[in-house]
């Protein structure tokens, strides 16, 4: 629930009364429909992408404006960040003072979650347009604040620490596994399945962090202590790429390995992601082939009602009549939800850490922090020249000068033609290439793209030094 101080509602069961349904109602819809709220920080890649077609200003100050207030209104919290404000941007305006309760936000549905895609996405995108080193200091911070205070160790070694907040003493019992942390003995409802939350100065629902958040923090400062951070949080067994796994939207999950490749304690690390893109698309394939013949899947949200459920068996009858497919009724419910989003063989993850020098962007509208792209030079395009592999290697960063350093190897597999190779500074052209050292000489570049001829069976390996957001991010290539 998003609201613990209804009166009559105390458990979401008592939400079945229709006169508890529309009181909370009511209630949900004064405090709401009038608050912007933090995880709206997301929403800032879509101005953003508009500022790198256009150029026009109006968009980029609508990314520093937004950012901006959002920071204003988190500081003097020591780390903890509000969820809400209202027309006026004042935090708890339509909440009665609360700094929780806003859409998306600590109370409902996933908390901390997706403050921390926010808070990423939003600070990725203002360093994108001021080159702000700090960016993502507000994300390390609540991530510190909430384990520093309340983290506790889970059964696998790993640090739990609480995903949401709401008003101290509530009664707060929903569904959830028998054997989740941190809940309490004495339920109020009789309904199976459901477990009653143990608050901590009204801090609830403990869990892991997000590998992918600490990615995003460590690969904005490569920082030992940024890897530190990692490690303490993530059991360091998950410093190791994870067979067959991968985060469902995400299509990545390959974080903390990442950082543990960068920091020199994980050599493998490109040749086990790259064995691991391999045999997930070989394990997806099976399960699509398996769904083919008729085997069963799980189901999504489950149909709710016996119509929905007659419509179900109608459309798989359909199925299998009209279009000769075997569908079990389960593969035909997923198909209608989310059909392609868990079963695509494809993932990116390896090609973007090893050729990009970057974790995969945040789901829910994160852009590419990335060290490089690259264009095919002969046939004008975009990705790799044909036979052409890449590899980034070690990268470093100083935060007072904004100048990078990241090992790259390329490699022309070919041993009869030539390819030009064409290196971007960044995914959108945001860093200045300022120079390449090969075999311990110099060659200065200043600007954005450094063009390689690769002579058949060749392999070399350089170190670019790069001054991060030099440029105004756009969406061009080098051909314009």
């Amino acid at each position: 629930m998003a609201f613990y101080d209804v009166p009559g509602v105390t458990t979401l069961l008592d939400l079945k009364k229709p006169e508890n349904a529309k009181l909370y109602g009511i209630i949900y819809g004064k405090r709401l429909k009038h608050a912007d709220t933090i995880t709206n920080l997301m929403s800032t890649s879509l101005a953003m992408k508009a500022y790198m077609y256009t150029g026009s200003n109006r968009y980029k100050d609508i990314v520093l404006n937004f950012v901006s207030a959002w920071r204003y209104r988190a500081s003097g919290m020591d780390g903890l960040v509000p969820d809400n404000c209202g027309p006026h941007g004042i935090v708890g305006e339509t909440m009665h003072g609360r700094f929780y309760g806003g859409t998306y936000g600590w109370t409902h549905p996933h908390g901390y979650y997706f403050i921390e895609d926010a808070l990423i996405i939003g600070g990725e995108n203002e360093r994108l347009l001021n080159g702000n080193p700090k960016a993502l200091d507000w994300a390390r911070d609540l991530y510190k604040y909430l384990v520093d205070n309340y983290g506790i160790t889970g059964k696998y070694g790993e640090i739990l620490f609480p995903h949401k907040y709401a008003e101290h003493g509530s009664i707060i019992e929903y569904y959830a596994p028998e054997d989740t942390p941190m809940t309490r003995p004495d339920r109020v409802t009789k309904e199976p399945g459901m477990v009653r939350f143990k608050q901590i100065n009204g801090f609830y629902e403990f869990g892991k962090g997000n590998p992918a958040h600490l990615g995003h923090i460590f690969t904005s400062t490569f920082s030992d202590s940024d890897a530190e951070l990692a490690l303490r949080i993530i059991p360091e067994y998950l410093h190791e790429v994870t067979p067959r796994a991968i985060s469902k939207k995400y299509k990545g999950g390959q974080d903390t390995a990442f950082i543990a490749y960068q920091m020199g304690k994980y050599p493998d690390f490109p040749v086990d992601i790259l064995e691991h893109s391999i045999d997930l698309y070989h394990k997806q394939q099976e399960i699509l082939d398996g769904e083919r013949a008729g085997k069963p899947a799980p189901y999504g949200y489950r149909p709710g009602t016996e119509e929905e459920w007659k419509q179900l068996e109608l459309i798989t009858k359909e199925l299998h009549d009209k279009w000769g497919l075997k569908f079990h009724q389960s593969v035909a419910h997923s198909y209608h939800q989310t059909y392609l989003l868990y079963r695509t063989p494809l993932s990116a993850e390896a090609m973007v850490s090893l050729t990009m020098g970057s974790v995969m962007p945040i789901y829910n509208g994160g852009l590419f922090a990335a060290a490089f792209r690259h264009f095919d030079g002969q046939r004008k395009r975009p990705g790799l020249p044909e036979d052409v592999a890449v590899l980034v290697g070690k990268q470093s960063y100083d935060s007072e000068t904004g100048l990078s350093r990241a090992e790259l190897t390329l490699c022309n597999l070919s041993d009869k033609d030539i390819r030009e190779i064409i290196v971007q500074g960044g995914a959108y052209a945001e860093h200045e290439l300022r120079a390449f050292y090969l075999n311990g000489e110099r060659h200065n570049i200043d600007g954005k793209w450094l063009s390689l001829t690769l002579h058949p069976r060749c392999i070399i390996t350089i170190v670019v030094e790069l001054k991060r957001y030099a440029y105004q991010p756009v969406l061009t290539d080098p051909f314009v």
